[in-house]
């Protein structure tokens, strides 16, 4: 019994403290919106589920995912106006996952420079409008992703 409860103490401290909890089907519940720097378990299993880019979704041409990355920034921008979040000058980074039906299922962020996002409740609350809001007209073989960044001006 001792060396049971010993290698249960074990197995426990050794699994990572930040899992994705299971929503009851297998799959993990993994957070719609997050900051990228707290991402590594989440953007592990994002990756898995999301693993072809917006320019392959694309058929690699370069101007049609252009054609369809640009109003999503143009709609972050507008959406931080009227959320009071747009600082000038404010370099932010967005990793967009998108199901094949062209919906937003998850968007991971950050900043690159000292204007750090702060109001955190604020910016949840723009990209679950975002998410809503938001989506790409056409339909894919599976979900798909894009890293791109995003300056205020």
């Amino acid at each position: 019994m001792g060396k049971l409860l010993f290698l249960l103490i074990s197995l426990s401290l050794s699994t990572p403290l930040r899992q994705p909890q299971s929503n009851g089907s297998g799959q993990p519940d993994l957070p719609r919106i997050f900051q990228l720097s707290d991402s590594e378990i989440w953007l592990t299993e994002l990756e898995a589920d999301f693993s072809m880019s917006l320019l392959k979704a694309c058929q690699n041409d370069p101007q049609v995912a252009f054609q369809h990355w640009r109003p999503f920034t143009q709609r972050i921008q507008q959406l931080t106006r009227e959320h009071g979040l747009h600082q000038p000058g404010l370099q932010l980074w967005v990793k967009a996952f998108w199901n094949k039906d062209g919906s937003l299922a998850h968007i991971g962020y950050a900043t690159r420079n000292e204007l750090h996002p702060r109001l955190p409740d604020q910016w949840q609350s723009l990209f679950e409008q975002l998410i809503r809001d938001h989506h790409l007209t056409g339909s894919w073989d599976a979900g798909f992703y894009h890293l791109g960044s995003i300056k205020m001006h």
